[in-house]
């Protein structure tokens, strides 16, 4: 029977079955809503939209607008819902800030069962490295080295007898161990010069002074202490200095406050000028260089002119530096004078050699 139309009287017989191939194409609306997921996604959004047309208006025409308006729709929808946002890598500071995060929760014994773990794993290994360096053995640095050597030349023998291609597949050179240990040497490297940029530039002269008088004091612990004994000591203070400062900080920082308060005030009351108080250095650093040794004296040299570099002012590190250029620039002329000469000499000296193969 044909269908009715409102202008013609009935439906031409090519238009209903271009409907009933249409209406094949619909799809149930639950698989419709379980694929709704895909339409978020930026390739489902980019594609144009397959809107279905028919050349006769009417139900199939409103029909193909109805489910491109339900499509949109569901999309706008869908968009509206928040996703969580892509993982990305952490940066360089923020990998810095979580490792250190990591080594102040083991220090301060934020997790009890890892630190405790972990320092007895620590003074497990210091207890073997102590009896390796001071045990009842004939073990020195170079036959343990060569000991090492013949134990991996043991395993590569061994390794060569049972699985001769995978042996020969085998390269240390390009392994990623092997590059896993260059890329953090390099790190490394690069950290170290980081951090002389930072405490050994001597910009600041109250932080050189700092910096100095520390060094000075791990100097006299290395000469009473062997670097064996301070690493023990290190890591025993690691796991106890910091969790004693947490909980008595306030009574220290008071303790220190009163401290330098009262030496402050007790070297203000003398009135001193800035003659005496070279005058006084000048003896100090005389009777030391009387009674020590080299070492001490050269020490206590340093630690005198960073003394007197706190108390320059702006204008007095000017007037030196403007004195001492012309006696610095002769000497850097000099010192390119004696590198020709000594590249020219080295040229002519090498020149001059016969080799077996001349």
């Amino acid at each position: 029977m044909d269908s009715y139309d409102a202008e013609n009287g009935f439906t031409p017989p090519d238009t209903v079955a271009m409907k009933a191939g249409h209406q094949g194409l619909r799809v149930p609306l639950s698989e419709v809503q379980r694929n709704l997921t895909y339409l978020d996604t930026p390739e489902i959004q980019k594609r144009p939209k397959q809107a279905v047309s028919f050349e006769a208006s009417g139900d199939g025409s409103f029909l193909a607008e109805e489910e491109d308006a339900f499509y949109a729709e569901e999309s706008d929808r869908l968009s509206l819902i928040p996703t969580a946002p892509p993982a990305t890598p952490l940066d360089e500071p923020a990998r810095e800030t979580a490792s250190w995060q990591s080594i102040q929760d083991v220090l301060l014994w934020r997790n009890p069962a890892l630190s405790a773990l972990l320092f007895l794993v620590g003074s497990f290994l210091m207890l073997a490295g102590d009896f390796v360096l001071r045990g009842d053995h004939s073990l020195t640095l170079l036959s343990g080295t060569c000991y090492v050597l013949l134990a991996d030349l043991a395993i590569n023998c061994l390794f060569n007898m049972t699985a001769p291609k995978a042996h020969a597949n085998f390269n240390a050179t390009n392994s990623s161990l092997v590059r896993h240990i260059a890329t953090k040497a390099a790190e490394a490297a690069h950290k170290l010069a980081e951090n002389h940029d930072r405490f050994l530039s001597a910009s600041d002269p109250v932080w050189t002074f700092k910096v100095a008088s520390a060094l000075c004091v791990l100097s006299v612990l290395g000469s009473l202490f062997s670097i064996w004994r301070l690493a023990c000591l290190g890591f025993v203070a690691g796991f106890t200095v910091p969790v004693a400062h947490l909980h008595y900080h306030g009574a220290i920082r008071n303790i220190k406050a009163s401290a330098y308060s009262h030496i402050k005030n007790r070297w203000d009351a003398l009135g001193l000028s800035r003659k005496a108080k070279a005058g006084m250095l000048g003896v100090g650093l005389l009777c030391l260089w009387v009674n020590s040794n080299w070492t001490t004296c050269s020490l206590t040299l340093l630690m005198g002119l960073l003394i007197v570099r706190c108390h320059l002012s702006a204008k007095e590190v000017a007037a030196i530096s403007t004195t001492a250029a012309p006696m610095v620039k002769s000497a850097k002329k000099r010192v390119k004078r004696m590198s020709l000469v000594a590249a020219d000499f080295a040229r002519h000296s090498l020149g001059g050699i016969k080799t077996h193969h001349q």
